[in-house]
């Protein structure tokens, strides 16, 4: 069994580089980071956990667990939540593209996900994850 170990630091959001039609999006949750044991052997993890701005639990497949992007900023800010996040669907016809272990000693962003983002050329966000 692993100890868990001090809950991360989280960026802060910063609504004003979200891109408005994101913002007109009814797809957002809230998320706090909670500790999940070792299990099966493998380590302990925080992991971010989606909630509904009156903290109920949400699901990235219940559009009925989604709300406003300007009711989970407002949870965000008064209700102690770690951060926000929108839920991408298929209909949505938006699409993510996730870059894993990008950040290298030194802070700076690997030359090969730079790459990735110069050919994207959108929207582009560094996750806590």
């Amino acid at each position: 069994m692993s100890e868990q170990t001090p809950k991360p630091a989280f960026l802060r959001v910063h609504p004003e580089n979200i891109p408005d039609d994101l913002k007109q999006r009814p797809q957002w949750v809230v998320w706090r980071a909670v500790w999940r044991p070792s299990k099966d052997g493998k380590p302990g993890k925080w992991t971010k956990v989606p909630f509904q701005p009156d903290g109920r639990p949400a699901s990235s497949t219940d559009p009925a667990t989604w709300a406003e992007f300007g009711e989970c900023l407002e949870a965000y800010q008064v209700r102690g939540f770690d951060g926000i996040g929108f839920v991408f669907t298929e209909a949505a016809g938006i699409v993510g593209v996730d870059l894993d272990r990008c950040i290298v000693e030194d802070g700076t962003i690997a030359e090969w996900a730079l790459e990735a983002v110069h050919r994207f050329n959108s929207f582009t966000e560094l996750s806590p994850s």
